[in-house]
C-alpha cells in the first residue's frame, strides 16, 4: 500500500480542510511544533481505513471531532498493486451526546467497492492484508518504543516487548482457560447432582412392568371381541326400543287428527259466491265495451280546440288575401327612381365645381411662377433660359370656387341620404309583402282538405253529444266495477277459508305421511277429510296389536345386553381396571400407562448412562482447561515466547543492517537469555559492547532496524509486501551528525522501493527530506503547507 493523499476536515485539530498530498514522494517529512496536528494527519489516515485510531477505544468516535464542530470528514487516497483507491469516513455528533460514523465507503475510480463502516473495514483488511493492530506495527512503525526497548530495564522491557509483539493474547488465553475450567467444574457438579437425584428402578420392577404390558395387551384383544358382542346386544336393545317408541309416536299422531267443523255450510256459501261473481263480471265486461265504443267515436273526431283553430286559420286567410290584393308597391318604386336621379344630378354638379376649382388652382400656380421669371435667367420649371416673360392673365377668385365645391358636396350627400331612405322603405315594404304572401300560401295549404264552416259547426254539436254519452257510460262502468269488486272479495274470503281447510288437511296428511295415508280420489276437500278419518280408525286398531309384540322383543334384548356387559366387567375387575365404558378405551389407557412405565424405566437407565458419560467428558475438559491455564500462567512460558520472538527480531534487524548497509555494517546486534542487548563492534576486532555506549544516531538506526524487522515479520505472516513506513517522532535527542546518519538511512530505504514518511518537530531532520510539509496551529485550527 502506498499513500497518495490525506484529507481531514473537522478532525481533531484540523477544523478546516487540510490536505497532505504525497503523490510520487518516496521520502517526505511532516514537521511542526509539538501539538500542531502532525500526528493527527496520520490518525486521519488510520481512521479512514479502520474507523478508529490507536489512542482511542474501538468504539470511541466523538473525540476525533474538532471541539465545537458537528462532524469530521476524512479521506485517504492510496494505491495497491498499481490500482488507486479512496477510503472515506464521516463522523457525526448525536443529539443526545456521543457520535457515530454516518458514512463510510471505499471506491476505486467510479466503482463503489464497499459501503458501511464494517464492510469498508473488512474490505480494507482483505485489500491491504493487515488488521488494525498489524497496520500500527508495520506501516506506522513503533520505532520510538524500540529505541526505549534497547536500554530499558528488565521488567519494563518485558512489558514493552509484550505490547509491541502482541503477546498479550497468551495472557488472554490463560484467563479464558481459567474461566472455562471454572465453568466445566460447575457443569460437572450439576451433573453429579442430577445423578444423585435420578431414580432408576431395580430389575424386578422392570420385569413386572414388562409382564403387565403383555397381560394388558392380551386383555385388550379379548375385550375387543367382548365389546363387539355387547355392541350388537346394545344395538338390538336400541332397535327394539326404537320400534316400540315409533309405534307410540304413530298412535299419538293418529290420535291428533281431527277434521274441521261446518264443512257442508262452507261448501254452499262458496257455490253462491261463485255465481254472483260470474254475473257481476259479465255486466262489467259489457259496460267496458260500450264505453270503449263511445271513446273510439269521440277519438275519430277533431277536438273542439282543433275546430276553433281551423276556423281562426280560415278567417286569417281571408284577411291576408284582401290585404295583398289591395297592396300597391309602385309609389315606393317611383320614389326610389326620383331619388336616384337627384343623386346623379348632384354628383354631376359636384364634379363640375371640383374641375373648375382645379383649373383655377393651376392658373394661380402659373401666375406665381411667371412673376418670378427674369429674361436671360433659367426657368425653374423647364431649366431653359427665359427669352421673354409672358403676359399675366386675370387672376380668378379661388374662395368663391371652393365655396361652390362645398355646397355641391353637401347637396350630393343630402341626395344620397334621401336615396338610401327611399331604398330602405322600398325594401321593408317588399319584405313585408313577401312575408304576408308566404303566410297566405301556408294557410291555403293547411286548409286544403279541411271541412267547410257548415261541417265544422256540425262537428262541434256531435262532439258535445258524444262527451255527455261517455260520461254516462263511465258512471255505469263504475257501478258495475264496484259490484264485481264486492263479489270478488266475498269469493276470496270463502276461497281463503277453503284454502285454510286444505292447508289443515295437507298438514294432517304430512304428519302421518310415514304411516302411508290413502291417496285422495276426489278434489273435494270435505270428501278428502272423511277418507282420512276413516283410515285413521283402522290404523289405530292395527298399531295396538303391534305395540304388544314390540314390548316383548325389548325385554329379551335387555336381558342379553346385561349378560354381555357382566362378562366384560368381570374381565376388567380381574386386571384391576375400573369397569367404565368405553371398556376398550379403559384397557388401552392402562396399556399406554404400562408401556410408559417400561419406557420411563429405559429412559432412566439411558439418562443414567448419559450423565455418567457427560460427567466423564466434563471432568476431562476441566482438566485440560486447568492444565492450559497453568501453562499460560507460568512465567517460564512467557519468557520462552519472548526469547524466541526477541531472537527473531534481532536476526531480522541484523539482516536489514546488512541488506541496507546501515552503519557501514559495523555492528551486529545480540541479545542474551535475560533480554539484555549488546552489539559486536566489527571495527574493534569483534569487541562486544553495551548498547548504552552507542551514539544517538547509532541507537536510532538499531531501533529502526528492530522496528523494520517487526514490520516485515508481520507483513510476511499475512502475505503482504511492505511498501510504506511512517516514523512518528523519536528524534528529539539526536545531534546534527546522527541526524545526517538518520536521513541517510531513511533515504537509503526510500531508494530501495519503500515510501518513507517522517513526522518530527526537529526542523533539521525535516529539512533533509526531499519533500517537506509544515504544520502550524492557529486560532482557526491546524493547517498544512508544503515547504518550498
Amino acid at each position: 500500500m502506498r499513500p497518495v493523499r490525506i484529507t481531514a476536515e473537522g478532525f481533531v485539530s484540523h477544523r478546516k480542510a487540510a490536505v497532505l498530498d504525497v503523490d510520487g514522494a518516496d521520502f517526505f517529512s511532516l514537521s511542526g511544533p509539538t501539538g500542531s496536528g502532525k500526528s493527527s494527519l496520520v490518525d486521519a489516515m488510520i481512521f479512514a481505513l479502520y474507523g478508529r485510531i490507536p489512542r482511542l477505544g474501538a468504539r470511541e468516535v466523538e473525540p476525533v471531532i474538532t471541539s465545537g464542530a458537528d462532524r469530521a470528514r476524512v479521506s485517504f487516497e492510496f494505491e495497491v498493486d498499481g490500482t488507486s483507491y479512496t477510503a472515506v469516513r464521516v463522523a457525526q455528533r448525536k443529539t443526545g451526546g456521543g457520535a457515530s460514523v454516518t458514512e463510510a465507503r471505499l471506491e476505486s475510480g467510479e466503482l463503489n467497492v464497499a459501503s458501511g463502516a464494517d464492510q469498508v473495514t473488512r474490505s480494507i483488511e482483505e485489500l491491504i492484508g493487515l488488521r488494525f493492530e498489524d497496520f500500527n506495527r508495520t506501516v506506522v512503525l513503533p520505532q520510538g518504543e524500540f529505541a526505549f526497548f534497547l536500554t530499558a530495564p528488565g521488567a519494563k522491557k518485558q512489558a514493552l516487548l509484550r505490547a509491541v509483539l502482541g503477546l498479550d493474547v497468551y495472557q488472554e488465553v490463560g484467563r479464558l482457560a481459567k474461566e472455562r475450567a471454572v465453568a466445566a467444574d460447575a457443569v460437572a457438579e450439576r451433573v453429579r447432582i442430577d445423578l444423585e437425584a435420578l431414580e432408576v428402578p431395580d430389575e424386578s420392577a422392570r420385569v413386572a412392568a414388562s409382564e403387565r404390558v403383555e397381560a394388558l395387551e392380551t386383555l385388550s384383544s379379548d375385550v375387543t371381541s367382548l365389546e363387539a358382542a355387547l355392541a350388537a346386544s346394545s344395538e338390538a336393545v336400541v332397535a327394539a326400543g326404537a320400534a316400540k317408541d315409533q309405534l307410540a309416536r304413530s298412535v299419538a299422531l293418529l290420535k291428533g287428527l281431527a277434521p274441521p267443523d261446518g264443512l257442508d255450510e262452507r261448501s254452499r256459501m262458496t257455490l253462491e259466491a261463485r255465481e254472483e261473481f260470474a254475473e257481476a263480471d259479465a255486466a262489467n265486461t259489457k259496460a267496458e265495451g260500450e264505453l270503449e265504443s263511445l271513446k273510439a267515436r269521440l277519438t275519430a273526431l277533431p277536438t273542439t280546440d282543433e275546430v276553433a283553430l281551423l276556423r281562426k286559420a280560415r278567417a286569417r286567410h281571408e284577411v291576408l288575401s284582401a290585404r295583398l290584393e289591395s297592396e300597391d308597391l309602385s309609389d315606393a318604386e317611383r320614389l326610389v327612381g326620383e331619388t336616384e336621379a337627384a343623386t346623379a344630378a348632384a354628383a354631376s354638379r359636384l364634379e363640375e365645381a371640383e374641375s373648375a376649382l382645379a383649373s383655377a388652382r393651376m392658373a394661380h400656380a402659373a401666375h406665381a411662377v411667371r412673376s418670378g421669371l427674369v429674361v436671360g435667367e433659367r426657368c425653374p420649371v423647364c431649366d431653359v433660359p427665359v427669352s421673354a416673360v409672358p403676359e399675366a392673365d386675370e387672376v380668378i377668385d379661388l374662395r368663391s370656387l371652393e365655396s361652390a365645391v362645398d355646397a355641391a358636396r353637401k347637396q350630393t350627400a343630402s341626395a344620397r341620404e334621401a336615396e338610401g331612405s327611399a331604398r330602405a322603405a322600398h325594401a321593408r315594404i317588399d319584405a313585408e309583402w313577401a312575408q304576408l304572401s308566404d303566410e297566405r300560401e301556408r294557410l291555403a295549404t293547411d286548409l286544403a282538405d279541411s271541412p267547410d264552416d257548415a261541417r265544422l259547426e256540425a262537428m262541434t254539436v256531435e262532439i258535445e253529444e258524444l262527451r255527455r254519452a261517455v260520461e254516462i257510460s263511465a258512471g255505469l262502468l263504475e257501478a258495475a266495477t264496484l259490484r264485481l269488486e264486492r263479489a270478488r272479495r266475498s269469493l276470496e274470503d270463502l276461497t281463503d277459508s277453503e284454502q285454510s281447510m286444505r292447508r289443515e288437511l295437507t298438514a294432517a296428511q304430512l304428519s302421518v305421511a310415514q304411516l302411508g295415508p290413502p291417496v285422495p280420489e276426489s278434489d273435494d276437500v270435505i270428501v278428502q277429510w272423511k277418507e282420512l278419518v276413516s283410515w285413521r280408525q283402522a290404523k289405530l286398531e292395527e298399531l295396538d296389536s303391534a305395540s304388544v309384540d314390540a314390548s316383548a322383543s325389548l325385554e329379551v334384548a335387555l336381558a342379553k345386553e346385561s349378560a354381555d356387559r357382566r362378562v366384560i366387567v368381570e374381565a376388567l375387575d380381574s386386571a384391576s381396571i375400573e369397569a367404565a365404558a368405553p371398556y376398550l378405551a379403559a384397557v388401552e389407557s392402562e396399556v399406554t400407562k404400562a408401556r410408559h412405565a417400561v419406557a420411563a424405566h429405559r429412559e432412566a437407565l439411558g439418562r443414567q448412562e448419559k450423565l455418567i458419560a457427560d460427567l466423564k467428558a466434563t471432568e476431562e475438559r476441566a482438566g485440560v482447561a486447568k492444565a492450559l491455564a497453568r501453562h499460560m500462567g507460568a512465567a517460564g512460558f512467557e519468557r520462552w515466547l519472548m526469547a524466541g520472538a526477541l531472537t527473531g527480531l534481532v536476526d531480522g534487524a541484523n539482516h536489514l543492517i546488512r541488506a541496507h548497509g546501515m552503519l557501514d555494517e559495523r555492528y551486529t546486534l545480540r541479545s542474551d537469555d535475560k533480554g539484555t542487548f549488546s552489539v559486536v563492534d566489527h571495527h574493534e576486532a569483534g569487541e562486544v559492547r553495551s548498547v548504552a555506549t552507542l551514539s544517538g544516531g547509532e541507537t536510532f538506526v538499531l531501533s529502526l532496524a528492530l522496528a523494520l524487522s517487526l514490520a516485515e515479520a508481520v507483513s510476511a505472516a499475512g502475505g503482504v509486501r511492505l511498501e510504506t513506513i511512517i516514523l512518528d517522532e523519536g528524534f528529539g535527542s539526536l545531534s546534527d551528525e546522527p541526524l545526517d546518519t538518520v536521513a541517510s538511512v531513511l533515504d537509503e530505504l526510500a531508494g530501495r522501493g519503500l515510501t518513507v514518511g517522517v513526522i518530527t518537530h526537529v526542523k533539521e531532520l525535516a529539512a533533509l527530506a526531499p519533500v517537506r510539509f509544515e504544520v502550524s496551529k492557529g486560532p482557526s485550527g491546524s493547517k498544512v503547507v508544503q515547504a518550498s
